[in-house]
């Protein structure tokens, strides 16, 4: 196999290799581990080394950009993104007029750079149907991630922390709650249907000198760092969400624990896999209060209403401590059958068979002696009545069936 070749196979083996090993620290609770992980995997796929500046993953770009774009106050891929069409076309022009982008080229790197996502974040943190959160409650947090496919018209000064879904339709003190809530019970069934037709998701492809094909992926990691605050010792939370095809919007539930009383804070941290700069990160706050003291209840009027006294049944020795023939025979069945175990066993042959053929042994004359001969009587007795039955097997259904057999043995 050729150098080349072996390269080939290290390419298109490499993104997969990485994918599971940040499954294993996610999985695990390596949190940084797993996004220091993802921050390989976009350099692989961009071509790039992690020191390299964000504007390196432009189509066309080359080192003799940076003074033109510095004049316009371009300093990341995020800042080129976020042109719209008549800052970015006089950008372009004056790229063109210092020959370093060719005229020809011009569309295509227009096309390349609308493939750059830009995504924003709205977020709530509450409990259901309540407005307190209170210590030992599940507390919900829902996610709304949502792909711009004009970056240039987004507010910067949009809030982050949104109305809880269900308290949009809230009317009175009645809430009625739809499929997109993103609450747990709602989510299950919605995210259960997502799982099963993740591969018919067609998700963005990513713009990328990378020699195979690659889709862009999101993933949302939710942690909480035990060490951030007073609280630490409370044990390390890390939940993650992939997001196979960020197409236009989507919604993500969250559920996590309120240890303790005071703020809580959770690190959000969504994530691309290929592409670097265009990650975001959001601090989760919420408050905690303490559970309220419970009422007594009051005592419930006791009306001397007697119990009802359970009657036993009534059991016959003769009947082996059963109520009726039926339970006995069933009782000496079981014992049997118990017995017939306990004497095939290694324990058994070893130990009680011995016992049981000293008995036999001493009870055998005995038999013979006083039970043989009526059993003996019963069975001649029997045996003469017999006689009496004959014409039971002399009907013409037997003769003809053995006049069938006898025909066919014959044949």
């Amino acid at each position: 196999m050729s150098f080349d070749l072996r390269k080939f196979c290290c390419c298109e083996e490499c993104p997969k290799l990485l994918d599971v090993m940040i499954d294993m620290c996610f999985q695990r609770q390596f949190v940084d581990t797993g996004k220091t992980l993802i921050n390989l995997k976009q350099r692989v796929v961009q071509g790039r080394r992690l020191k390299d500046d964000t504007l390196r993953q432009l189509p066309y770009y080359s080192e003799v950009w940076e003074k033109t774009l510095k004049q316009h106050k371009i300093r990341d891929i995020t800042d080129f993104i976020k042109l719209d069409p008549e800052k970015l076309g006089v950008i372009l022009d004056e790229l063109e007029e210092k020959r370093l982008l060719e005229a020809d080229s011009r569309r295509n790197f227009t096309l390349g750079l609308r493939m750059y996502p830009h995504v924003e974040v709205q977020y709530c943190a509450r409990t259901y149907d309540e407005d307190i959160i209170f210590v030992d409650d599940v507390v919900t947090i829902t996610v709304n991630v949502k792909r711009l496919a004009e970056p240039w018209k987004s507010d910067p000064t949009a809030k982050l922390i949104m109305t809880p879904p269900e308290k949009k339709n809230k009317q009175g003190d009645r809430r009625d709650y739809k499929d997109d809530d993103g609450l747990s019970f709602v989510d299950e069934s919605i995210e259960n249907k997502r799982r099963l037709n993740i591969k018919n998701f067609e998700s963005p492809i990513v713009h990328t000198l990378y020699p195979f094909q690659m889709r862009e992926k999101w993933v949302a990691i939710l942690h909480f760092d035990p060490n951030k605050g007073k609280n630490s010792g409370q044990g390390i939370i890390c939940i993650t969400k992939a997001i196979p095809a960020l197409i236009e919007s989507e919604t993500l539930t969250f559920l996590v624990p309120a240890k303790y009383k005071g703020a809580h804070t959770f690190t959000l941290d969504l994530k691309c896999d290929s592409y670097y700069g265009l990650d975001l990160k959001h601090d989760i706050v919420f408050e905690v209060e303490s559970k309220p003291e419970e009422e007594e209840e009051e005592e419930e009027e006791d009306y001397d209403i007697p119990e009802d006294e359970e009657v036993e049944p009534e059991v016959f020795w003769y009947y082996l401590w059963g109520s009726n023939i039926w339970e006995a025979l069933a009782t000496a069945f079981l014992l049997y059958f118990l017995y017939l175990i306990v004497i095939s066993s290694t324990y058994g042959q070893r130990y009680l068979q011995p016992v049981v053929n000293k008995i036999t042994n001493v009870t055998t004359p005995l038999y013979n002696v006083y039970v043989g001969p009526h059993v003996n009587s019963t069975f001649e007795t029997f045996h003469e009545a017999g006689d009496n039955f004959a014409w039971i097997w002399e009907s013409e259904e037997l003769e003809s069936e053995d006049d069938f057999i006898f025909d066919h043995e014959e044949l």
